[in-house]
């Protein structure tokens, strides 16, 4: 019986060994690199091509080059379009789009397609990325350590790792993930907060940019709390307004001395800006089905 049990035991440890492995093969790694301000990762196998990605998530769409759509018009299904969509202060013209499924190096982005003209290179929303078995994945950005994961539901010991859990939410009609909370600024003697929605934007390499049209700015430009100063571009050209704040508090972090964007070119958006690459200085994983972002330390 002894024997019997001690067979047992052993073959149970055998399973949780295979359990565990099988796991960890299933994750997936990118790597990351930073070029002028914004983080790309390289996917080795993108439909059969390598190609080199910029991390987003302020996106409604895998953006890509009408190439992309020469190579790949067999596999993927698309529609021809007259839509446009403005990337800061480029208007595109969106020639076909899908809503399909691509390989990504061993991952799957699972969502739409937009296939731009006179567009150059390829920029991703990572909340339609998951694994090829798992419909409800976690992703993983760690810019400390340069490093993009997509991970099974049990891939990550958050317990022993959570510095704080954030809810959050995918924005249906916008498709883009959201946070909520009261921003406190300090700038130029003065002392405002501003309260709404900010959507999480990995394309965004400024801490906060906000819209001009947003209530909260327009109340705390009204009571003189907030003054804006003109940005140019190396043409002259004012391109957004901004301020410098001595101090500001989100999401129960404080930075200090920050450049803030404000622009009034996001009229199509009733939030209050985009929360950018400056946030994330500890790894963040996202449940975007479970609608958490997780700040994690000690990772591994």
């Amino acid at each position: 019986m002894r024997r019997f049990c001690i067979f047992v035991v052993s073959i149970l440890a055998f399973l949780q060994s295979f359990s565990y492995s099988v796991m960890a093969q299933e994750r997936v790694d990118f790597d990351l690199a930073k070029i002028n301000g914004h983080f790309f990762f390289h996917a080795k196998s993108v439909q059969g091509n390598s190609l080199q990605i910029m991390l987003e998530s302020g996106l409604p769409a895998f953006l890509v080059s009408r190439d992309f759509y020469e190579q790949n018009r067999s596999a993927i299904h698309f529609d021809s379009s007259d839509s446009k969509i403005r990337l800061f202060n480029e208007l595109y013209h969106i020639s076909f789009k899908a809503d399909d499924f691509v390989n990504v190096g061993g991952a799957v982005y699972d969502g739409p397609i937009f296939v731009l003209d006179d567009f150059e290179g390829y920029s991703m929303p990572i909340q339609y990325l998951r694994l090829p078995s798992d419909s409800t994945a976690l992703v993983l950005v760690d810019l400390p350590n340069g490093r993009l994961s997509v991970l099974p539901r049990n891939g990550v010991d958050v317990d022993s790792q959570l510095v704080v859990s954030l809810p959050m939410e995918i924005d249906k009609q916008i498709g883009f993930p959201v946070v909520e909370d009261t921003i406190f600024v300090e700038s130029d003697s003065n002392k405002f907060s501003l309260q709404g929605r900010l959507i999480v934007d990995f394309g965004n390499p400024m801490l906060l940019f906000l819209r001009k049209q947003h209530p909260s700015i327009k109340d705390a430009m009204d009571r003189g709390s907030l003054v804006l100063h003109d940005t140019f571009n190396s043409q002259g050209e004012v391109v957004s307004q901004g301020l410098y704040a001595q101090k500001v508090t989100l999401l129960g972090y404080t930075f200090q001395e920050v450049s803030i964007g404000v622009t009034d070119k996001m009229p199509a958006l009733n939030h209050l800006g985009l929360l950018g690459i400056p946030f994330f200085k500890v790894p963040v994983l996202f449940d975007f089905n479970q609608g958490r972002m997780m700040l994690l330390h000690n990772h591994k």
